[in-house]
C-alpha cells in the first residue's frame, strides 16, 4: 500500500498518521510506503508514478494534488485509489470514478455563519476569507 502526501501540514499529517494507525491495527504485516511531495505538484506526480510501478493493492493520496496524481498514475483500473483531505472531489475529478473512494474536508460554512450571526447580531454584512490551497 502506498501513501502520497502533498505537504507537511498538521491536518494532512493527522490524516496520514490516522490511516497508517488503522491499517497497522487491522493488518500488522502490511507494507506501507509513504512519501511527501513537499508541496510540489511535479514531485507528487513523480511519487505517484513510482508508487504505481510497485503495483500496490491500494494507493492513497492525501490532499487534492496528491489524490489527482495518484489517480492519473495508477496502471490498472482495478487498483483501489483512496483519498483524504480533498475539499471538492467532484471538481478534482475524483468523484464517480471506478475504484476510487475518499473523504472530503468541507469546511462547516453554515455553522460558521450561524455563529457569526449570534456573536454579531446587528451586523448587516460579513465576509469569509477561504483559501482552498
Amino acid at each position: 500500500m502506498t501513501i502520497n502526501q502533498f505537504t507537511n501540514h498538521p491536518a494532512l499529517n493527522a490524516a496520514s498518521e490516522g490511516i497508517i494507525k488503522v491499517l497497522r491495527e487491522c493488518h500488522p504485516n502490511l507494507e506501507i510506503q509513504r512519501h511527501e511531495a513537499q508541496g510540489s505538484p511535479t514531485t507528487t506526480f513523480h511519487i505517484a508514478k513510482h508508487q504505481a510501478s510497485l503495483k500496490p493493492i491500494a494507493m492513497i493520496g492525501i490532499a487534492t494534488p496528491s489524490a489527482q496524481s495518484t489517480l492519473r498514475a495508477r496502471q490498472k483500473q482495478t487498483t483501489l485509489i483512496a483519498f483524504a483531505a480533498v475539499t471538492n472531489p467532484s471538481a478534482a475529478h475524483l468523484a464517480d470514478v471506478a475504484n476510487v473512494i475518499g473523504v472530503a474536508d468541507h469546511p462547516p460554512v453554515e455553522k460558521l455563519v450561524q455563529t457569526i450571526k449570534k456573536v454579531f447580531p446587528t451586523k448587516k454584512k460579513i465576509g469569509i476569507i477561504f483559501n482552498s490551497g
